[in-house]
């Protein structure tokens, strides 16, 4: 089938320019000034005024389907990646029950695709219940469909369950996807410790509780050889630690999330429960440094 999209807007060699696809067969034959007679296209779409670009991929979603589906499902999730010109996505594993057996992702993975209105990948747990010190069975894991291994939403706490994990998932040649955050350090904060904090009379967190647990695991990724990616990067310090890996050849990626490159905790002026996140936002130097960060990415 042969389908031609029109005037579209691609981006080619860092300008935007006005030409048409030819899509055959589900790959791309042509681009340029194409004749829609010439073609003999099955289908002609008009993307005049619109940015045309390959699928996008995010590597780090919520689909909350079972158990949370107030907050989001696997339909709804994925009918707003495909309007967002995702086509590809990863559903983290903090669901109800989570996907820390094989006999659960399996049944995951089957409701992802029966579902999803996108290609969806599925995350395992690192541990039992995304919680403790019990690791899952990696290899069984991965045999049945597992993209990568994560406790999102939750840190994990020991070094040696951290340690066994990197190496059982260096093993198989699996990522390790990390929420980092230090319980020890957190002490029932609700925003990050700063100015704001202390202004509005709150418990804040401080920015080391998600640096520290970086630093520890970018050295056990060094020494397991393991991917390593970081999950929601909020702290211009924790920028610091994966720079510092990158440099020593540690194979560690992370990410940030919209809000903390929109955002900062100077404009929380009220105890608004609606400005509560994990990681929290944090200072205007942190959200400049998560910035430059993104860019000085775009080019290494």
């Amino acid at each position: 089938m042969k389908r031609l999209i029109k005037n579209g807007q691609l981006l080619i060699n860092g300008q935007l320019k006005t030409q048409d696809i030819l899509v055959e067969n589900d790959k791309i034959a042509a681009t340029g000034s194409l004749d829609d007679v010439q073609v003999n296209a099955d289908a002609v779409f008009d993307a005049t005024g619109l940015f045309v670009s390959p699928g996008l991929v995010d590597v780090h979603v919520h689909y909350r389907e079972p158990g949370q589906t107030d907050k989001e499902t696997i339909k709804t999730g994925s009918l707003a990646a495909a309007h967002g010109g995702f086509t590809t996505v990863a559903a983290m594993p903090n669901v109800i029950p989570t996907p820390d057996t094989p006999e659960r992702i399996t049944t995951q993975i089957a409701k992802n695709q029966q579902d999803g209105a996108v290609h969806i990948v599925q995350y395992a747990t690192i541990t039992t219940d995304r919680g403790g010190d019990e690791l899952v069975d990696f290899k069984g894991l991965k045999v049945a469909g597992a993209f990568a291994f994560s406790n999102d939403g939750n840190g994990v706490q020991t070094s040696e369950t951290m340690y066994e994990a990197m190496k059982q998932a260096a093993a198989l040649d699996m990522a390790v996807v990390a929420h980092a955050e230090d319980d020890s350090l957190t002490h029932g904060g609700v925003m990050h410790e700063g100015a704001a904090s202390q202004r509005l009379g709150l418990p804040g967190i401080p920015s080391v509780s998600e640096t520290a647990q970086v630093a520890r695991d970018v050295v056990l990724a060094q020494a397991t050889g393991v991917h390593y990616h970081v999950c929601h990067v909020s702290s211009a310090a924790t920028i610091q630690v994966v720079r510092a890996a990158k440099q020593a050849g540690v194979h560690v990626t992370a990410e940030v999330s919209p809000h903390h490159l929109l955002l900062s905790d100077d404009q929380i002026t009220t105890d608004n429960a609606m400005l509560k996140m994990n990681p929290p936002l944090g200072s205007d130097t942190d959200r400049q440094a998560l910035i430059q960060a993104c860019w000085m990415g775009r080019s290494t």
